[in-house]
């Protein structure tokens, strides 16, 4: 099994076993040449980064899916994997993905900066996963808050980035996002702006344990 390949700005991109029978992964962690890594697994000489974490659940998500969500925050190393779980979010210009494998999806409009490559699979930006679990993760727990704190590092301009985007984006939970965020930061949460007429539901819908399609009048395409 080859422990080398190309290096990029997240970790070097390991080889790709999750093409391999769960037998086979499961008889090379009881000779010790593999480790359980979230949902998934790496090889004992890979260092944790999010190149090597993504890989590991590369066979949930696919190539028409982005991992999403606290999936998302654990491959950037913001919090701890329950090793069951995969939430992943449709990419831009995809309407259905033609199938999934047991993944929480979500069909939120991504645009094209809100996701990034890591070798051939798809993570959504430290800036994306931090407002993702902002708007939809409730309550949000000490755990979540510890890993709002630590996406918060990872991303240009910090705080006042992220403040912008909610300051200007409308969304139907964004005064609870601008509460939580004010949490945060430990900070007296500042009025939120008044809110335009009551919006449609976003065009995000979850299916758990794969994929189930939209109604077609809920199933706008994506805005790039």
């Amino acid at each position: 099994m080859k422990t080398h390949n190309r290096a990029s700005r997240y970790g070097t991109v390991p080889p790709k076993i999750n093409h391999l029978p769960r037998a086979v992964l499961s008889a090379e962690c009881l000779r010790g040449n593999l480790v359980r890594c979230g949902p998934g697994y790496r090889h004992i000489s890979w260092q944790e980064c999010p190149a090597v974490r993504l890989y590991a659940i590369g066979d949930r998500i696919g190539h028409k899916t982005t991992a999403s969500g606290k999936t998302a925050a654990w491959v950037w190393g913001a919090m701890e994997s329950d090793g069951v779980h995969v939430h992943a979010n449709v990419l831009p210009s995809v309407r259905f993905p033609s199938e999934t494998n047991n993944v929480e999806l979500s069909f939120c409009r991504l645009q094209k900066t809100d996701v990034v490559s890591i070798g051939e699979y798809f993570v959504t930006t430290p800036l994306r996963t931090l407002l993702d679990l902002l708007y939809f993760e409730d309550p949000i727990t000490p755990e979540l808050l510890t890993a709002c704190k630590t996406l918060l590092t990872l991303i240009p301009g910090g705080a006042k980035t992220v403040r912008i985007q909610l300051q200007n984006k409308r969304h139907p939970k964004r005064s609870a996002a601008m509460l939580s965020f004010a949490e945060l930061l430990g900070l007296n949460p500042e009025p939120a702006a008044p809110e335009p007429s009551p919006l449609p539901t976003p065009a995000c819908h979850k299916t758990q344990s794969g994929f189930r399609p939209l109604p077609q009048s809920q199933a706008a395409p994506i805005s790039l």
